[in-house]
């Protein structure tokens, strides 16, 4: 998770490389707490502070250094639907008609992560990230382009759980996001009170943004890629005030992770046989001769007659042994 190259978007953070992370004793345990069924037959434990490094990482890489714009925002902001908090931003806009916004998120300072347990997106997310010091620059299409109507800097805290659907897809669920310490700069062409709007603009934000990034995200199927093997995870559904047993908050020392525990199982419609295969070895030909690089020829080679029988072998279609 290294940041090849850096970036020039972002204030660059110092970073340390996470050393010495112990394994949680769930990951060699027979079992965990809660567990129904088979197994676990699988444990993945992703350290809390393994993640914070990742996501600065991604930070000092630039990837959220992020342009928006209307295809993806469609109407959730207009000049229309922001005019009615800010009303000035309306004679922004050409002749006075609706157009389209686009926004540029620059964070000032890495984001970071809290692991859960899942049992509650307001108080106990799978993960609660946190965004300070973000910036975002609002553009306003005007004259055939887009040029900057303000900025805004707001603290972001992003309460995201990760729900288990009856086919072992993990769906994030994100609803209203926290939005803290609003102020708005940049900001020549905003008549109103610079604070008060600043303010507005964030109950927007905390009430639209995460619904509707909530619903963008499609729920990440883990079987896709193990289907080919014959081969499928099960992880327990979500309980409504429970979350799931297959994920968790792991604890040892002072670490925390993110845990994740899965049953394996035989993917549906695949065609998966094991053979009780049984190899005996009949006779051997050996001549010292082939057994020396200056005499060995095609005819005195060591030979080696095998019967092989296996448990699949019932007359109905050939079996080949390696």
């Amino acid at each position: 998770a290294e940041p090849r190259p850096v970036t020039t978007c972002v204030p660059l953070a110092s970073q340390t490389l996470p050393t010495g992370i112990p394994i949680p004793d769930e990951l060699t345990a027979n079992t965990v707490s809660d567990w129904t069924g088979p197994g676990p037959h699988l444990g993945i434990g992703l350290s809390e502070r393994y993640i914070n490094y990742a996501l600065g990482s991604a930070y000092n890489s630039g990837a959220l250094c992020l342009g928006i714009g209307s295809d993806t925002l469609g109407s959730l902001l207009t000049s229309d639907t922001l005019g009615l908090l800010i009303p000035s931003l309306k004679d922004i806009a050409r002749q006075k008609k609706t157009a389209p916004l686009a926004i540029v998120l620059r964070p000032q300072t890495p984001p970071s992560a809290v692991v859960g347990n899942g049992t509650s997106l307001e108080t106990d997310p799978t993960l609660r990230l946190a965004l300070n010091e973000l910036i975002i620059d609002f553009y306003l299409w005007s004259n055939d382009r887009y040029i900057r109507a303000f900025s805004s800097q707001f603290d972001l805290d992003v309460p995201v759980n990760l729900d288990v659907d009856e086919n072992s897809a993990l769906a994030p669920v994100l609803q209203d996001i926290g939005v803290a310490n609003p102020t708005m700069f940049n900001a020549p062409l905003v008549r109103e009170d610079k604070q008060t709007a600043a303010e507005t603009l964030a109950n927007l934000l905390a009430g639209q943004i995460g619904g509707a990034l909530g619903g963008a995200i499609s729920p990440i199927s883990l079987n896709d890629s193990l289907a080919s093997l014959g081969l499928a995870l099960r992880i327990p559904p979500t309980v409504e005030g429970q979350g799931s047993p297959g994920l968790r908050k792991l604890s040892k020392g002072s670490d925390n992770y993110l845990g994740i525990f899965a049953s394996l199982e035989t993917a549906s419609g695949a065609y998966v046989n094991f053979s009780e295969t049984d190899v005996r070895l009949m006779s051997k030909t050996i001549d010292p001769a082939g057994l020396r690089v200056d005499t060995a020829t095609k005819d005195n080679l060591p030979a080696f007659e095998l019967q092989a029988k296996s448990s699949l072998d019932r007359s109905e279609q050939p079996i080949e042994y390696q």
